[in-house]
């Protein structure tokens, strides 16, 4: 026989490249003498070990929303498996949801991201990290809109492309004064599943002010799709793209809210009020000196906790302000004795009213409007196009 290898057989690395790459080792658990024989271990592993969960086209993204980022009640484990504690947050489409969608959230510690991308063929036969699959994270904390990624304080890219090959290509822009601590703490786990990955991120809060609901964050998300070592297309979250890695001033943005809640505004609480559906909302007409709507949050909501109404609107004709009385911890929109005429909500012409809580400890989930003006206009209208809780 000659003296020659025929063939190497390894237990999980099907690249033949654990000599030098240590990223594709298996992996193995250890059980107590008793545990022998049950099922166990983690589901799932680093790269390309593949995940059983759900298929991709089962996941339905919000429709009609501005993504927002929700406080979670717990933190979160980033190991690119999706945990319990993201039940509380809603996938949101990126710019072509059937095939990229993500949840976004924070807590006191970490701002979190959970991205999902549909891509059987996951590709990484290039040589650069651009162009392979994967994704990349764009992020600004004080959203301050510098030009360059050096020149601003908290702002850094990180592109995660190629994992589970046997040369993944990480690489990122941690260049301004803060990005040693962005670097120590940030975290990022990916897993291959069935029809494409899952990408989840962590970015360290490095600010002197602890963040708070209501604050805006620079931020963007993307996706890559590629094929035989090129890139097809560039999936975004919230901008249209462009040279974001140079330019941070183009990040897009996105707010964190204690808790969200949007109303169907086919379903508000009408008084003398009829309501007619138009493209991009609801028309009101208030038919008597004595109109009246309300909107509450649906019971299933009234435990979380939310700070502020926000209502979009346009077309307002209705030749004077509105009142309203806010209710809290509840999903009634009664009257409260010693509320009245009291607060004022002008829907003249176009804009956004924020109308926002009294009371710090409790919840504020409806809120009651009605003519407060002598020379309210019977027979005027508003197109209201969102209500949403915060």
């Amino acid at each position: 026989a000659t003296a020659a290898r025929a063939a190497t057989l390894t237990a999980y690395d099907t690249t033949n490249n654990c000599y030098q790459y240590p990223n594709v080792f298996g992996r193995v658990k250890l059980i107590n003498k008793d545990e022998a024989g049950e099922e166990g271990g983690e589901e799932g592993g680093e790269g390309g070990e593949q995940v059983a969960v759900a298929a991709f086209d089962t996941i339905k993204p919000v429709e009609g929303e501005t993504p927002v980022a929700r406080k979670l009640s717990a933190a979160i484990t980033v190991d690119g498996v999706e945990d319990d504690v993201w039940a509380e947050v809603p996938y949101y489409g990126l710019k072509d949801k059937d095939v990229a969608v993500a949840k976004v959230a924070w807590d006191d510690n970490f701002f979190y991201v959970l991205e999902r991308v549909k891509d059987a063929d996951f590709d990484a036969t290039s040589a650069n990290s651009w162009e392979r699959d994967g994704g990349e994270f764009f992020f600004d904390e004080d959203n301050s809109k510098d030009d360059g990624y050096a020149e601003n304080t908290d702002a850094f890219q990180y592109r995660h492309t190629g994992f589970g090959s046997a040369n993944p290509q990480p690489y990122s822009q941690f260049e301004s004064s803060k990005g040693e601590q962005y670097k120590a703490k940030f975290k990022v786990a990916s897993k291959i599943v069935d029809d494409g990955y899952i990408i989840e991120y962590a970015v360290p809060w490095t600010g002197e002010e602890a963040k708070k609901a209501g604050d805006i964050i620079g931020f963007e998300l993307s996706a890559f799709d590629c094929s035989n070592g090129a890139r097809n297309k560039e999936i975004n979250f919230i901008t249209n793209g462009g040279n974001l890695y140079n330019t941070p001033s183009l990040i897009g943005e996105i707010e964190l809210v204690n808790a969200y809640c949007k109303i169907d505004l086919t379903k508000l609480n009408l008084d003398k009020t009829t309501s007619e559906a138009v493209e991009g909302g609801v028309k009101l007409t208030f038919n008597d000196a004595k109109s009246e709507f309300g909107f509450a949050v649906p019971a299933s909501e009234v435990s979380k906790h939310f700070s502020q109404v926000v209502i979009k609107f346009r077309d307002g004709d209705v030749g004077g302000p509105h009142k309203f009385v806010r209710h809290y911890d509840t999903t009634q929109i009664g009257w409260i004795s010693g509320e009245e005429n009291q607060y004022v909500a002008d829907f003249t012409d176009s804009g956004t009213m924020v109308i926002a809580s009294l009371e710090d400890a409790k919840s504020l989930t409806a809120l009651r409007l009605y003519n407060g003006v002598n020379d309210f206009k019977v027979g005027g209208s508003v197109i209201i196009e969102s209500i949403e809780f915060k």
